[in-house]
């Protein structure tokens, strides 16, 4: 938790209102009603938080879409259908890499920028 909170510059205690640890791995706990209430954009938000939680946290260099995927069926955003074509959109945010169920993100420095807004639209914030 300290590593994501330096690297959204905030507090510990502000960046464990998003995310816990559970069973050693890296949860999301916002609550559902926080996202996008569309599947496109909350799957988009919660590729942020998920991916960007994950690296800057030191956990892995590269997130497996699977990761996303996960979290996003867990809160009800997840769009079969469309899920790929979602998450490929935010190459503003993202490198990509692997194909299809292999395929991996990393965020790059805008895609920070993005999760940093989207951290503080959460916690009711603009810093």
């Amino acid at each position: 938790m300290d590593a994501i909170a330096r690297g959204l510059e905030r507090e510990k205690a502000e960046v464990e209102e998003i995310y816990a640890e559970d069973e050693g791995e890296l949860i999301v706990v916002v609550g559902t009603n926080k996202l996008d209430r569309t599947n496109a954009r909350g799957s988009q938000e919660l590729a942020l938080l998920v991916a960007g939680g994950r690296q800057l946290g030191g956990i892995e260099e590269w997130t497996g879409v699977k990761k996303i995927r996960e979290a996003c069926e867990d809160f009800g955003k997840h769009d079969p259908a469309n899920f790929a074509a979602t998450i490929t959109r935010m190459v503003d945010s993202f490198s990509f890499k692997g194909k299809g169920r292999s395929r991996e993100v990393k965020i790059k420095r805008p895609g920070i920028e993005r999760l940093k807004g989207l951290v503080g639209n959460l916690l009711g914030s603009d810093s």
